[in-house]
């Protein structure tokens, strides 16, 4: 079993944890929430130096995180001084380095293009009650497993273990 931690980085960071398994070719939901920017320090603490700490270390464990990326057309929604998705990324990445694990990035379209929001895996994420930025945060970690695996379409989900947060 891989274990994946996936992050969709903003004011509101949605975080998703799931176990791979190569083996039966299914994709394990552990996690999938929302943290606030304040609530999110203090997670990525836990994962530095908690069990995840130790699970994270293990060989194949995965990072993978939504890059931000300011366009020209968001000039006036964002401001400098209030970027919390690059705030949320650096501690991603922070965390990544101390953990010594690679993290990995995913532009935003390459996950919409896989997983449209109106989509079949969305809806049966939402029935499972992930949703918003949580949902995000999953998609990435599955196009994640996509990608590492050459699969020609996205695994199987097995939410038996899926504890909500």
């Amino acid at each position: 079993m891989t274990l994946i931690v996936s992050f969709d980085p903003g004011e509101t960071t949605g975080i998703a944890v799931v176990q791979w398994s190569s083996i039966s070719k299914v994709a394990t939901v552990r996690y999938a929430f929302t943290r606030g920017t304040v609530n999110l320090k203090a997670w990525l603490l836990q994962l530095q130096t908690g069990e995840a700490a130790k699970l994270l270390r293990y060989e194949g464990a995965g990072m993978v995180c939504e890059q931000f990326r300011l366009y020209p057309e968001m000039r006036e929604i964002k401001r400098w001084s209030s970027l919390p998705e690059v705030l949320a990324q650096g501690a991603i990445e922070y965390v990544a380095y101390a953990v010594g694990i690679k993290l990995r990035y995913q532009t935003p379209s390459a996950m919409k293009a896989m997983f449209p929001r109106s989509g079949k895996r969305r809806q049966e994420m939402r029935r499972a009650g992930v949703v918003g930025h949580a949902q995000d945060a999953l998609c990435h970690a599955l196009l994640y497993i996509v990608r590492g695996e050459g699969l020609a379409v996205p695994p199987k989900l097995d939410y038996s273990q899926f504890e909500r947060r």
